[in-house]
């Protein structure tokens, strides 16, 4: 049956490299392991473990299109070279102060972001666009990281306060899942999509579940009918 082991990678890590606080992120990226820690990057390839520094603090990462974005405070929006440094993406710069929490693929050609305060941007390679969405700003101030990009075009974007929220390709609202129709907790600190499409959602209060796939919705007093 085998026999499940947990070996150390500790000794892998240079001497002056192996006190380190939190791991926030860990991606799969050209058959390497990176683990994203508050000013550098543990990157692991099955033999060695190579450390990248940032002077400035990494804020958030995602991989999308086989191109590792990541925010980096004071620097803006960037993208890891084949070196292993980072370089700021067109544009990048107007994030450099600006919390992003969506890096999402939106066609086979751009990238949908979603910031705290400038809203949501599309990203061709070249140039941030603006994308409106009906998201409002009290969404907008809470959105938080992973969010989701369907295989329909449509969307998940979660936050740490106002619940979580489907929304389509054009950015119309869809659903909102919120305290007020049913989830246990607005703080929706992540979203995860199962091989079933049941999409669930760790809240700082439990755990919540949806079944995107189902053509029934169940209308109570959750959903605001009265039972009058």
């Amino acid at each position: 049956k085998g026999e499940l082991k947990f070996i150390s990678l500790k000794d892998k890590i240079p001497e002056e490299y192996q006190s380190f606080g939190t791991v926030w992120e860990v991606d799969y990226y050209k058959n390497r392991v990176i683990f994203r820690t508050t000013n550098r990057l543990y990157i692991w390839d099955g033999d060695k473990m190579k450390v990248v520094v940032s002077e400035d603090a990494f804020h958030v990462g995602k991989i999308v299109h086989d191109v590792y974005y990541i925010r980096i405070w004071n620097r803006g929006l960037c993208y890891m070279t084949e070196d292993d440094t980072f370089e700021l993406v067109p544009g990048g710069e107007i994030f450099a102060d600006e919390r992003v929490y969506l890096i999402l693929p939106y066609d086979d050609n751009q990238v949908l972001i979603g910031s705290r305060l400038m809203g949501f941007f599309l990203y061709d390679g070249k140039s941030f666009k603006p994308f409106k969405t009906d998201l409002g700003p009290e969404v907008l101030q809470a959105i938080y990281l992973p969010g989701i990009a369907l295989e329909n075009g449509n969307f998940i974007v979660n936050t740490f306060a106002e619940g979580t929220y489907l929304m389509d390709h054009n950015g119309k609202l869809i659903q909102k899942y919120t305290t007020a129709n049913g989830l246990q907790d607005g703080s929706t600190s992540y979203v995860y999509l199962d091989s079933r499409g049941v999409l669930w959602m760790p809240l700082f209060n439990g755990i919540s579940k949806i079944n995107l796939n189902s053509s029934i919705t169940v209308l109570d007093t959750n959903m605001g009918l009265s039972t009058k």
